[in-house]
């Protein structure tokens, strides 16, 4: 990490309040909590289930150099497991985002079809509402029931959650907007190393076709996630709402 690089981290790091709560919800799970961002490692350093939640500001995006960090107070409550070929799967472009448990190792195929994609997506998202609210995760459900599997095992899917305000944002811990006017866009990517039919779709077409309901990940995922002061009838709503297009 350069020098430059490394100080305006450990400042921002030092500067910033620590979280009063936590935006999501789970047992035997470590929580890391940097700035607006947190990460959630399983304790086991061999299940890489996880979670990461970022706030993602339009003025703030600008691309650092690659490189990964993880505050020492986490490293023996959330052992991190080192491989060669990482990628992030973080949605964030800034040295903020770098987080050491925020990568996995995920075959070529994915990254170029699917995640290189999504990335770009959440960016462009990000440029155009200024700012969002991203859960992007691991999750493991090998009989594919589409609930989060008891024992520890590889990862055999990705999501992601993004939230937006259609007002003006009143707290991003937990997300929460004016008058509970939010949007939300939800996916779960199987894992692949090969899938010829997406050859024949573009970017897309893609994401719409994996895209899930909140309530569709938070059983995947094995995790609640806090979604502010909505009443019922709301957070039913955000949670099971179905999505027939991108934004």
């Amino acid at each position: 990490m350069p020098a430059a690089e490394k100080n305006k981290l450990a400042s921002k790091l030092s500067s910033c309040p620590l979280a009063n709560s936590f935006p999501v919800y789970s047992k035997d799970y470590c929580y890391q909590s940097y700035c607006e961002n947190t990460v959630i490692a399983n304790r086991d350093p061999d299940d890489c289930r996880k979670a990461v939640i970022e706030v993602l500001n339009a003025s703030s995006e600008k691309k650092s150099p690659e490189f990964s960090f993880l505050n020492t107070k986490y490293s023996i409550q959330c052992p991190f497991a080192n491989h060669s070929s990482m990628a992030f799967f973080s949605a964030g472009s800034t040295s903020m985002s770098k987080m050491a448990d925020a990568q996995f190792v995920f075959p070529a195929y994915f990254q170029r079809k699917i995640l290189g994609p999504l990335q770009q997506k959440t960016q462009d998202y990000t440029t155009k509402y200024k700012k969002l609210y991203v859960i992007s995760g691991l999750a493991t459900d090998t009989n594919r029931d589409g609930h989060a599997d008891q024992l520890a095992g590889s990862p055999t899917h990705f999501y992601r959650i993004l939230i937006r305000c259609l007002d003006s944002w009143l707290s991003t811990n937990p997300p929460a907007c004016k008058n509970n006017k939010m949007s939300s866009l939800a996916f779960i990517f199987p894992i692949l190393d090969e899938h010829p039919t997406l050859e024949c779709m573009d970017s897309n077409e893609i994401l719409l076709d994996y895209t899930a309901t909140i309530s569709d990940v938070e059983q995947i995922s094995g995790f609640e996630f806090q979604l502010g002061s909505l009443s019922p009838v709301e957070n039913v709503h955000l949670r099971r709402n179905i999505t027939f297009s991108l934004w």
